[in-house]
C-alpha cells in the first residue's frame, strides 16, 4: 500500500513531469499530387546543452538572444533538425529544399530552445499507385520521432499506415498512397 507521504510527493512531482517536452523532435509530412512538405519541431530541453548553446550564440553577451544572434542559433539548430531527413517517391530521392527562415522560441535564460523548420519539393504524382519513404533519425539515435502524415487532394492510401506512425535511425516511414 502506498503511504500518503508517498502518494502527495507523486502528485507533486506530476505537474513538473507534465509540462517536460519529452519528444524532442516531431514531424508532421504533407503530399499532394504536386508537392512534398516536411514540417520539424526540434526541441533542445532546459539544461546544460541549452544554457551552453544559448551562451555560445550570445555574442555581444547580453544575456539575451538579440534578433541577428537568434537568427544564427536558427541556422544552427535546422542544419541539426534536418541533418538526416531524406525522402524518396518511387524509389526517386526528392531534394527538400528550405523554405522561410526557421522560427526559434528561446525558453528563458535557462529554458529549452525550440525550432520550427519547413522544407519542400516538387513532386509529379501521376495517377495511380506510389510508394513515398520517409527517413530520419535524431541524432541520439535512441530517439523515436512521430510523423503526422496529411494527404491533399486526389490522394488515397493503399495502405494506411499505424495510427500513430514514427521514424527512426532503423525504421524509415514506408507509405503506400495512389492519385486517382
Amino acid at each position: 500500500m502506498i503511504s500518503l507521504l508517498t502518494l502527495a510527493a507523486l502528485l507533486a512531482s506530476a505537474p513538473a513531469v507534465a509540462h517536460e517536452d519529452r519528444i524532442p523532435k516531431r514531424e508532421r509530412l504533407t503530399l499532394s499530387s504536386g508537392s512534398a512538405s516536411l514540417n520539424i519541431e526540434y526541441a533542445v530541453p532546459r539544461g546544460d546543452v541549452a544554457r551552453a548553446l544559448a551562451g555560445i550564440f550570445d555574442r555581444d553577451r547580453s544575456g539575451d538572444l538579440e534578433a541577428g544572434e537568434r537568427a544564427l542559433l536558427g541556422r544552427h539548430l535546422a542544419r541539426e533538425a534536418t541533418a538526416f531527413v531524406a525522402l524518396t517517391v518511387d524509389g526517386v530521392t526528392v531534394v527538400l529544399l528550405p523554405g522561410a527562415a526557421p522560427t526559434v522560441t528561446v525558453g528563458g535564460r535557462d529554458g529549452p530552445l525550440l525550432i520550427v523548420c519547413d522544407l519542400a519539393a516538387t513532386v509529379a504524382l501521376t495517377p495511380g499507385a506510389h510508394r513515398v519513404v520517409l527517413s530520419d533519425r535524431h541524432k541520439d539515435r535512441r530517439v523515436v520521432i512521430p510523423v503526422e502524415v496529411h494527404l491533399g487532394d486526389r490522394l488515397t492510401w493503399r495502405a494506411r499506415p499505424a495510427p500513430l506512425p514514427s521514424v527512426d535511425a532503423a525504421h524509415p516511414l514506408d507509405l503506400a498512397i495512389a492519385v486517382d
